[in-house]
């Protein structure tokens, strides 16, 4: 059974080495070097914590973790989603975004929450799809080597 809580400081490192390797080209803020990761996951914490912040499932070891974001007071957006890989298609995605989309909406029941994703990762649709979300925009984006690519934006179905 998947335990979920707030990730720890000295749990970020593990956090950002799941990132790295569910993402081996990098992606977002995982493509970024350890040092620079566990300051941004430090400042995340310090800044959204009171509505939200880093999250971690555990399961004898940490097995993902998910950020929540209050964008606006009504809009939440849940970021950086990892999952161990032993634990993909096994329910631990939908186990954390379950968990983070229920406490939103237990201290926000007209939240509406959003996720963006990069269309390299549109086979997520589906996983997304699955959860109650549904593809709301599709915003052009340029990585750091310059590439067009899209952010594909979901929101939580009311």
């Amino acid at each position: 059974m998947i335990e979920i809580r707030k990730a720890k400081p000295e749990e970020y490192p593990i956090y950002d080495q799941l990132g790295k390797s569910s993402f081996p080209d990098g992606h977002g803020v995982f493509s970024q070097e350890t040092p620079e990761v566990l300051t941004y996951l430090k400042d995340y914490e310090k800044k959204h914590g009171k509505t939200g912040g880093v999250f971690v499932g555990i399961d004898r070891e940490i097995v993902g973790g998910v950020c929540i974001r209050k964008v606006t007071p009504k809009e939440f957006r849940l970021n950086h989603l990892v999952v161990r890989r032993n634990y993909q298609r096994r329910g631990g995605g939908k186990f954390l975004i379950e968990f983070a989309t229920n406490l939103i909406l237990e201290k926000f029941p007209k939240a509406k929450i959003t996720v963006k994703t990069d269309s390299d990762y549109a086979q997520l649709s589906l996983f997304w799809e699955k959860l109650g979300f549904e593809l709301v925009d599709t915003l052009p984006h340029w990585t750091k080597k310059k590439e067009e690519i899209f952010l594909l934006e979901y929101q939580k179905k009311e």
